[in-house]
C-alpha cells in the first residue's frame, strides 16, 4: 500500500534528491528568508546567531569552545605543553579510534567499539557519537550517551493537516512517562534516534512505529538542522542529552484518532492550529486548548479535549526551534 493511501501525505520530495519542488520551497524559505531566521538561530542584541553559540565578554563564540588565558580553543581539544591537540586523537596504546564502524560490524555485538563502550550483551541501542564539529569518533550505548552527554544524531518529523477551515493544524505527541529522557511532555510528532550505522533515510520508520503512518524520504519536506543540549533527571537517572537532529516536515489527512500509537513511546497525539501554537511560543498566550487521543489502559484510542497545555509542558528548547517549525508547517499546508 502506498504512503498516500495510508496517509493521505502530500507528495513533496527530499531537498537535495528532488529539486524544483515549488511547495517545498516555499516552506523552506519561511526558514532562511531576511526577517525570519533559521532553525537553529536564534536573536541575540541587533542580530542572530546559532544556537550553538554562546555570548563571552563582547562577542559571540560557539558553546563548544572555552576561554584558555588569552584565546578560545574547542572543548573537544586539551593542553599538552604548550599547544592543544584534539581529545579524540590518542597514543598508540589507547583503545578506540576514529574509524566508523561498519553496519554489520555493530549488528555482529560492536566488535569494532571501543572497550569502554560495549553494550554488554544486553542489546542496548548503540549510536554514532561525534565531537562538537560533528565529526565521527565512535559508538556508544545509549545510556553511555545519555550519561556522558555524548553528541549523538537524531530525527524528527513533525505532520500537519489541513483544518476544515483552511488553517494547518500541527500534530504533536505527549511522550510515554517511561521515556529516559523528558518523560510525559509535548513532543514532536514522531522522532528517533539513529542507531550506529544508520542514516536519516533509516529513520523515517519511526513514523511507521510509533504511529503506524508507513512514508518514505522523499515524502517529506526538509526543514533545516537543529543542535541542542539538555539536562535532567528521568526515571531517577540523570542525563546529558547532545543531539543533533535533522528536522522534517509531512502534510497528512489524518486527524489524531486515526492513527495507531506505540504505547512504549506515546502516551497521547495531538493537535492544534500552528496559528495558536505560535502564540504560545513567543509568549502571547499562556496556554492553548488542544484535542486528540490518549491511550486507554488496554491500547484503545480515548478521545479528549479541551486539554490546557502550557509552553513549559512542551519539551525545553529555545522557543525559537518551536517558532520556526510551526511557521514552516503553515507554509506547507496553507500556501
Amino acid at each position: 500500500m502506498s504512503a498516500g493511501e495510508r496517509g493521505g501525505v502530500s507528495e513533496r520530495g527530499n531537498e537535495g534528491e528532488r529539486e524544483g519542488v515549488s511547495e517545498r520551497r516555499s516552506a523552506e524559505e519561511c526558514l532562511s528568508s531576511e526577517g525570519s531566521r533559521a532553525v537553529g538561530e536564534r536573536e541575540i542584541g541587533q542580530g542572530y546567531v546559532r544556537m550553538d553559540e554562546r555570548e563571552i565578554g563582547q562577542g559571540y563564540v560557539r558553546k563548544d569552545e572555552r576561554e584558555i588565558d588569552q584565546g578560545y580553543v574547542r572543548m573537544d581539544e586539551r593542553e599538552i605543553d604548550q599547544g592543544y591537540v584534539r581529545k579524540d586523537e590518542r597514543s598508540g596504546d589507547d583503545c578506540g579510534g576514529g574509524k566508523r564502524p561498519s553496519r554489520d560490524t555493530v549488528e555482529r555485538g560492536g566488535a569494532g567499539l571501543s572497550a569502554d563502550m560495549s553494550d554488554g550483551g544486553g542489546g542496548e541501542e548503540i549510536f554514532d557519537i561525534y565531537d562538537a564539529d560533528d565529526r565521527h569518533i565512535g559508538t556508544a550505548t545509549r545510556s553511555d550517551a545519555h550519561a556522558r552527554g555524548l553528541w549523538h544524531h537524531t530525527f524528527h518529523c513533525w505532520l500537519v493537516r489541513r483544518g476544515e477551515d483552511g488553517r494547518a493544524c500541527v500534530l504533536f505527541q505527549r511522550r510515554s512517562r517511561d521515556k529516559d529522557t523528558n518523560p510525559g511532555q509535548y513532543d514532536i510528532t514522531a522522532a528517533g534516534h539513529l542507531a550506529a550505522g544508520e542514516t536519516v533515510r533509516d529513520a523515517v520508520r519511526e513514523l511507521e512505529e510509533e504511529l503506524g503512518l508507513r512514508v518514505s524520504l522523499e515524502e517529506l519536506t526538509r526543514l533545516g538542522t537543529f543542535r541542542e543540549e539538555d539536562e535532567g533527571e528521568a526515571q531517577g537517572v540523570r542525563y546529558i542529552d547532545r543531539e543533533v537532529s535533522e528536522v522534517y516536515g509531512c502534510a497528512t489527512d489524518w486527524k489524531p484518532a486515526a492513527f495507531r500509537l506505540q504505547r512504549e513511546e506515546v502516551a497521547g497525539l495531538y493537535e492544534a492550529e500552528a496559528g495558536a501554537l505560535l502564540a504560545l511560543m513567543r509568549g502571547e498566550t499562556e496556554t492553548v486548548l488542544v484535542a486528540g487521543v490518549v491511550l486507554g489502559e488496554t491500547g484503545e484510542a480515548v478521545p479528549v479535549e479541551g486539554v490546557r497545555v502550557s509552553r513549559d509542558d512542551f519539551v525545553a528548547r529555545d522557543p525559537a526551534y518551536y517558532i520556526r517549525v510551526f511557521e514552516a508547517l503553515g507554509v506547507l499546508v496553507e500556501s
